[in-house]
Order: C-alpha cells, then sequence, then structure tokens
C-alpha cells in the first residue's frame, strides 16, 4: 500500500467512525422527540399532559403551568381545544 493510500485510508476511516457516532448519537436523541416541553423542568410527554388536565374542564389551567404556557400549549392542538381558544 502506497504513502498516499495510506492516507486516504485513514481518512475514510475516520470519517466512518466519526459517522457512526453522530448517527448513535441522533438515534439516542429520537427517543426525546415524543416530549411536549417541560413541566417542573421535568420532560413531559403526552400522557403526563393528559393527566394534568381536569377532565371536567380542559380550559382550566392545570397545576404545573402558568395560564400563559397552558393557553400556548391549547394552540398547538386547536382541534382539542377549539372551545377554549374561542376559534
Amino acid at each position: 500500500m502506497s504513502k498516499v493510500e495510506k492516507i486516504l485510508f485513514s481518512l475514510l476511516s475516520l470519517v466512518l467512525v466519526l459517522g457512526t457516532v453522530w448517527v448513535l448519537q441522533g438515534w439516542q436523541n429520537w427517543g426525546n422527540l415524543n416530549t411536549l416541553g417541560t413541566l417542573g423542568g421535568q420532560p413531559l410527554n403526552y400522557t403526563q399532559a393528559k393527566q394534568a388536565e381536569d377532565p371536567s374542564n380542559p380550559c382550566a389551567t392545570p397545576a404545573g403551568y402558568t395560564d400563559e404556557e397552558w393557553r400556548e400549549h391549547m394552540s398547538h392542538h386547536p382541534d382539542q381545544y377549539q372551545q377554549c381558544l374561542g376559534s
């Protein structure tokens, strides 16, 4: 193997290793995509958000949210909170 081939082989190997690390890091972060934001600094998923909601009055701000945060949350789901948003 010539010197140029060794250098190219080394660069290709480095690119493959770094690419693998990058893909694995992205895969690890993929699991965090199901979060809806945070509640008290902790990730909030769909189940937690639904449990925080008052079933008798979904427009009421649940514990752990400010009125502004809850209104913003509802604005992301106009089909579910149509009666709350006045649309």
